[in-house]
């Protein structure tokens, strides 16, 4: 049986009026006439006596009531038993990188705020090195940072991936043509914080064409690094290096 056709009965009794339960149920007229047709159908007896001006209660929806009144505050105790038991367990305490909360962080709240509203969540931002060290001591539940992420006990699945482009002003860099890696590696080139992923990825694609910063190859790779996206797009428009990034960046 759906309690829903329940609840309607007994807010219907309490009202005496199908257009005010239709209103405090946040429901139309027909729908609770609806509803209390479908229960007397399943109760196979009439609960109120469509004779009368007023609403009144035949004698079988008088003693269907009171069983309806139990069940539907029954329901009512479970759902304030269960958001007390999801308070009881605190906050969600989230880590994201920079690039995510440029991204998809505002849609991935709105998701979770429209099928979990009464869920609590903590937001912390830091780098991948950072986050994952959180993760591991238990100050964190979920992080979404640069991965994989090789570590024991913890659990690496992938989200999403943002295609980087090398960026550069052509104010001040010849953009028109194309050039290879080792040009590319003379350049001013601009990275993330040491302790990030994105470090990391840019020193291994270099690393692909043995392109390592060391003076016995002459290396003149120069890893200046930034410690913010957005200090780090100033940096690209003002024409001071060259950046791996994704596009969408520039645009924000």
């Amino acid at each position: 049986m759906n309690i829903r056709f329940l609840e309607t009965f007994v807010w219907l009794n309490r009202l005496k009026s199908f257009s005010r339960t239709a209103e405090k149920l946040n429901t139309t007229q027909p729908a609770v006439s609806s509803r209390i047709q479908k229960l007397e159908l399943l109760m196979g007896v009439e609960l109120y006596d469509r004779s009368k001006r007023t609403f009144e209660l035949t004698a079988a929806g008088r003693r269907i009531l009171r069983h309806a009144e139990r069940i539907v505050e029954l329901e009512t105790e479970m759902e304030r038993m269960v958001a007390a038991d999801h308070e009881s367990q605190g906050p969600l305490r989230i880590g994201v990188i920079e690039l995510v909360t440029l991204s998809w962080l505002p849609g991935f709240l709105e998701t979770i705020r429209t099928g979990m509203p009464t869920a609590v969540l903590e937001i912390a931002t830091g780098t991948t090195d950072h986050l994952v060290h959180e993760l591991k001591e238990g100050r964190m539940d979920l992080v979404f940072v640069l991965g994989p992420i090789n570590e024991p006990n913890i659990e690496c699945r992938p989200v999403c991936s943002l295609g980087a482009y090398w960026l550069a002003n052509p104010r001040h860099f010849d953009c028109a043509r194309s050039i290879d890696v080792v040009e590319l590696s003379r350049l001013p080139v601009m990275m993330q914080a040491k302790t990030s992923s994105g470090h990391a990825i840019v020193r291994e694609y270099f690393a692909k064409y043995g392109i390592v910063d060391v003076p016995s190859r002459g290396g003149s790779i120069r890893l200046d690094c930034v410690y913010s996206v957005a200090t780090a797009i100033q940096v690209v428009r003002a024409g001071l290096g060259v950046m791996a990034m994704p596009i969408f960046l520039l645009e924000q």
